[in-house]
């Protein structure tokens, strides 16, 4: 079964962001249990949990774009196409 464009761009931001969340904490353990002060790629915890927060905001913002479109097919019914969109 194929996954519609919003609906795998909606999942793919919350993986996004999980891993995000994942590799912040890793570096702060590692940063805590080092006597040094470690980056990944320039970037330090609090870069991965503000883009983590970009992440989700955006899913949701897509997910509720879907449902908002879902419930109004419903209330105003199916949308027939004209002879000229063929």
């Amino acid at each position: 079964m194929l996954i519609s464009g919003s609906r795998l761009l909606v999942e793919v931001t919350l993986v996004v962001g999980f891993v995000s969340i994942t590799l912040g904490v890793v570096q702060k353990v590692a940063s805590h249990a080092s006597a040094y002060f470690n980056k990944i790629m320039g970037l330090t915890p609090i870069d991965f949990l503000a883009f983590a927060v970009v992440c989700f905001l955006f899913s949701s913002a897509l997910a509720g774009r879907r449902i908002l479109k879902h419930l109004d097919q419903h209330a105003t019914g199916p949308v027939k196409p004209r002879d000229s969109d063929h």
